[in-house]
């Protein structure tokens, strides 16, 4: 286990990108203010690759071994099913629900913890339990900040040890954009709360 988690932007619900249908697919929030792209096909290749399966899944099996995948608490540790599974909020404070689907989605789709590969063979007791002290780095303004959310309420109620700087206004991870191309002030301070994160770690 690492001393410490520094997570900037984190993409924690790849399953977001893999909807049972079409038709169930909900748009992630801030269209008009973040730079990332949500075209459901696009980003359901994307994933597919990125677990490596082909596109699209050769037979029934091999989707449903993707979608067991998808919603680990590996691989999306905020996906509706794992955060329901694990007894957490899958609408965090603050968001209404987007659609019909997103109230039902969870409890429709919920896995028997028997059937996933991933928590029979761990002894944790809680979703995040153990995991280390941890800074998280978002934009109040970018296309991720619901599952971010759910990931800091959880790990939260989990006793992580966990410091959130949500930066006004800002697209995702900030700190890639080039000079000139956003709010320098807001950028400073979040490289200051990361150096006082870090600096923590000498103290300790």
């Amino acid at each position: 286990m690492p001393d410490g988690l520094l997570l900037l932007s984190p993409s924690c619900d790849i399953s977001h990108a893999l909807p049972e249908t079409p038709s169930s697919y909900i748009p992630r929030p801030n269209a008009k203010t973040d730079y990332l792209t949500d075209t459901p096909e696009p980003r359901a290749l994307l994933q597919r690759t990125f677990l490596g399966f082909s596109h699209p899944c050769v037979d029934t099996a091999e989707h449903e071994r993707l979608m067991q995948i998808a919603h680990s608490e590996y691989v999306s540790p905020c996906s509706p099913r794992v955060l329901q599974e694990w007894s957490h909020s899958v609408i965090p404070e603050g968001f209404d629900l987007c659609t019909p689907e997103d109230a039902s989605d969870a409890s429709s789709r919920t896995l028997n913890p028997e059937d996933s590969p991933y928590r029979p063979s761990h002894k944790f007791g809680k979703l995040f339990e153990n995991f280390p002290r941890t800074l998280l780095v978002v934009g109040d303004a970018e296309r991720l900040v619901k599952e971010v959310k759910c990931l800091e309420e959880a790990m939260l109620r989990d006793n992580v040890d966990l410091r959130a700087h949500w930066v006004e206004d800002a697209v995702h991870d900030i700190l890639i954009i080039a000079d000139g191309w956003w709010d320098k002030k807001a950028v400073k301070k979040a490289w200051e709360v990361i150096g006082e994160w870090t600096t923590d770690f000498k103290r300790n």
